[in-house]
């Protein structure tokens, strides 16, 4: 069956709505409310406990609770649901949502149409799964079953018409139930358009979609071929000339690539992925406002991938509801590099999302057939951990999932009856210093270094990352591992590197004093130019290891080596020329990490707080009229240690969570022990200051 168009002009021009979104909060009814939610999944708990269970959520000071919607469970066959709870009273939603609002709590509604929660296919009906026309196929045409139990079990095809048929019906039926109970009438603001898109997390290179209505003739990706080329003329050189006709071009099902300048083909792969999943998100929100859901906030949200952010572009993907975010899991107790990819997920979200909010950040952990967990696997002082290393870094709002326990989870804060567990407390001493701090949501760090992330050569790791492979001299993917190096070396020099998208935000550039690009050989205009622009407005810019003189059509484009030849701005340049810009290009065989650390302390760039042991993090935050002093132990061994100030000579810390305990600072000292894997949170007192570094945000 062919797949139907489905081209931007589809989409139902977005219904102006109010702004919901203030700053780093909601604004609801004129009053200003933290994106700090517990996730409740009633139907899968007695109906006797939700509301000892919701009431738990309120004391606990959250104001919004979030739940999913199993089409499964609420389906009774094709077309077929009970969502009032006539069968079953564990289905009955409109009860759930009259106790919410009895009690204040606002809430967040995610009806999938795929959830995931660790529920049967993923939360796909059996009837819809079973159905072999709609499923995802591989390059081999085989099926594509879920990762793991519960969920193995075929994957629908997004854009087949059978499958766009139910979901719509499927949405309908919720959206007449829900509609009364939406913003500003009732407490719905929030609704989830599906769950971490990605065919339940196959989406490598070769893995999915390759279904007949995405790769036959006149199928969905020679639509998305024909709009972007026009014409077989237009077609990068490495497509075959054979191809005169755009409608028969399919995409590839293996890599065959002996140099880069054959990549253009499979990077129209890698774009027709990302862009068929922020699609696919895109029509889920014009199904509900169709439906009449124009007063509510769409979210989305975002799982891990080797790569940062492909082929889930996040921005792609928050711009095709209204807000989005990175769902926060790493392996725990977390080590180091877990610590540092969560640090760079976190500065990339503030980069290109409108607020740094996590939709869903581990409390306890799954448990299932295929990896059974627990409640003693993983400790409160663990979970204390994440959630505090994660507001140090400037997350503003989050979702604890599963705040409430319920089959195949363990180790949440609430029990099965809705009774409070020893998890609790690390999610009421992450509360208590957001709420406890002023102007906690208008808190930032200082971040003079930016590392500039230029999708393409995401896209590039990404399309050889299940087959390394060399393209010429080097492995592909070159240029993002060198972008990985270059990030995790600065925040080892406890630098906090703030990013750069080239392509989503590259006006970011100006935040920051020094911004390092780390460089393939190819870059487009326009990103060439905006670097460019960077260097001549004042910026010190460090390519490495090179710069790129080809555009993505490997046709010759050196703009950068052009500005290096220049006599106002020489590579190479080793001193910082005080506002005229730089373009440095460091040369010799020194690992990056001595070259990074030359060039900082060259550029006289220097953590506002630093611990005398290096292996201990620091991150000071400024607010209208506060200060906030986060002080990180990533390691597994206590840590004692002074901490210098660089400009301030004496004052006080006073610790957020004891604040009868407080630390004086003498002659720009202070120090203490720390355990490991451990956060210490400190309001900053200054007695005496000395004038400070301008303070400079990608925010």
């Amino acid at each position: 069956m062919t797949c139907q168009s489905y081209s931007q002009e589809r989409i139902p021009p977005i219904p102006q709505k109010p702004t919901l979104l203030e700053g780093n909060v909601l604004l609801l009814h004129g009053k200003k409310v933290p994106l700090l939610s517990g996730e409740v999944q009633f139907f899968r708990m007695s109906p006797d406990t939700w509301e000892t269970s919701l009431q738990a959520v309120k004391q606990m000071g959250l104001p919004i609770v979030s739940t999913y919607l199993s089409w499964r469970r609420f389906s009774l066959g094709a077309d077929e649901y009970d969502l009032s709870g006539k069968t079953d009273p564990h289905l009955n939603l409109p009860r759930f949502l009259d106790l919410c609002r009895d009690l204040g709590l606002w809430v967040t509604l995610k009806p999938g149409p795929w959830i995931c929660a660790e529920e049967t296919n993923g939360g796909y009906p059996d009837w819809l799964v079973s159905d072999p026309d709609l499923q995802v196929l591989d390059c081999h045409d085989r099926p594509v079953l879920g990762y793991n139990p519960p969920f193995q079990s075929p994957i629908p095809s997004y854009f087949h018409p059978k499958y766009q048929g139910y979901v719509q019906r499927w949405l309908e039926a919720v959206d007449r139930v829900i509609l009364p109970y939406t913003y500003p009438n009732g407490p719905i603001v929030l609704v989830q358009l599906d769950n971490e898109p990605g065919f339940t997390f196959h989406d490598r290179m070769f893995e999915s979609d390759y279904n007949p209505c995405i790769v036959e003739e006149g199928g969905l990706y020679s639509q998305w071929l024909q709009k972007k080329y026009t014409s077989c003329a237009s077609l990068p050189a490495v497509y075959s000339a054979e191809n005169q006709d755009l409608r028969k071009v399919s995409p590839p099902r293996s890599l065959q690539i002996s140099k880069l300048e054959e990549l253009p083909r499979y990077w129209d792969w890698v774009e027709f992925k990302e862009w068929l999943l922020a699609e696919h998100v895109r029509s889920i929100g014009a199904d509900h406002r169709r439906n009449g859901l124009t007063q509510v906030l769409f979210t989305t949200n975002y799982n891990e991938h080797p790569q940062l952010a492909s082929p889930n572009d996040w921005h792609r993907l928050e711009t095709a509801g209204d807000i989005g975010g990175f769902d926060y899991y790493p392996r725990m107790p977390m080590q180091i590099q877990d610590f540092m990819k969560m640090v760079q997920a976190l500065n990339y979200s503030r980069c290109v999302n409108r607020i740094a909010w996590s939709p869903e950040i581990m409390c306890g952990i799954w448990s299932f057939a295929g990896q059974p967990h627990t409640s003693s696997d993983l400790a409160p002082a663990d979970f204390e951990y994440l959630y505090l290393t994660c507001l140090a870094y400037g997350l503003k709002g989050m979702n604890f999932y599963m705040l409430a326990d319920r089959d195949n989870w363990v180790g949440s804060p609430l029990d099965i009856c809705g009774k409070i567990t020893p998890t609790v407390t690390a999610v009421e001493k992450t509360i208590r210093v957001m709420s406890d701090i002023p102007h906690f949501y208008d808190l930032h760090p200082n971040q003079p270094v930016g590392v500039a992330f230029y999708r393409p050569y995401a896209r590039e790791a990404f399309i050889a990352h299940e087959t390394p492979t060399l393209a010429g001299d080097d492995p592909l993917g070159n240029a993002y591992a060198h972008f990985e190096q270059v990030y995790q070396e600065l925040l080892r020099l406890n630098l906090n590197p703030g990013l750069i998208d080239l392509w989503a935000t590259p006006q970011a550039l100006h935040n920051y004093r020094l911004v390092i690009l780390p460089a393939g050989s190819y870059m487009d205009q326009q990103a060439q130019e905006a670097l460019v622009n960077y260097v001549q407005t004042g910026g010190t810019l460090v390519v490495f290891p090179a710069l790129p003189n080809t555009d993505l059509n490997f046709q010759p484009l050196a703009l950068l080596k052009t500005l290096a030849r220049s006599q106002n701005y020489p590579a190479a340049k080793q001193s910082h020329p005080g506002g005229a810009g730089a373009l440095i290009v460091p040369a010799g065989t020194k690992p990056v990490k001595e070259q990074l650390a030359g060039l900082i302390d060259t550029l006289g760039i220097a953590p506002e707080v630093e611990a005398s042991d290096p292996e201990i993090m620091t991150v000071l935050q400024h607010g209208p009229n506060e200060e906030v002093l986060f002080v990180i132990n990533p390691g597994d061994r206590s840590k004692k240690m002074d901490l210098h100030f660089t400009a301030l000579s004496s004052g006080r810390l006073v610790d957020v969570l004891s604040p009868a305990t407080a630390l004086t600072i003498r002659n720009g000292i202070s120090g203490f022990e720390l355990s490991p894997r451990t956060v210490r949170v400190f309001l900053l007192e200054r007695d005496i200051a000395l004038p400070t570094a301008k303070v400079l945000s990608d925010k």
